[in-house]
């Protein structure tokens, strides 16, 4: 039903700029490097808050709750930077679409994949420090 789309370049090339677009736009952004230095502070933050939990039944509870945090915090940290830059490309996307210039997928493709490094670094550092903090198990075998 629909016509094929044609594109001069091929998607990888198209991937590739875009990525590389997109590179650029995050290593400029102060939010970026704010990103880690606030993860973390909250980090310290949860980390004090469930700071030498004891292994009885109201400590399981305390690192359910600890672990619980973690979950959000993250969530939230990762949702309050990616959402708004998503709405912010938008309107760059709908341009270069409507010009042809690259396809929705590789544009959408090339977001997720710069941005999930970020996320992923940013959880690790907040679990890094508040992981052991809270007296978590550190044995393999628990996993």
């Amino acid at each position: 039903l629909l016509p094929k789309e044609e594109y001069p370049n091929s998607w990888l090339y198209r991937f590739q700029l875009i990525s590389e677009r997109r590179i650029k736009l995050i290593n400029r952004n102060a939010v970026t490097w704010n990103r880690m230095f606030i993860a973390l502070l909250f980090g310290v933050v949860i980390g004090s808050l469930f700071a030498n939990t004891p292994n009885n039944l109201g400590g399981a509870l305390a690192k359910n709750g600890y672990i619980f945090l973690h979950c959000f915090i993250v969530l939230m940290l990762s949702a309050a930077v990616t959402l708004p830059s998503c709405f912010r490309e938008r309107s760059t996307l709908f341009k270069h679409r409507s010009a042809e210039f690259y396809d929705s997928k590789s544009s959408y493709i090339a977001l997720l994949l710069t941005d999930a490094p970020l996320s992923i670094l940013e959880a690790c550092l907040l679990a890094i420090i508040s992981y052991f903090w809270v007296g978590m198990r550190t044995e393999a075998g628990s996993f």
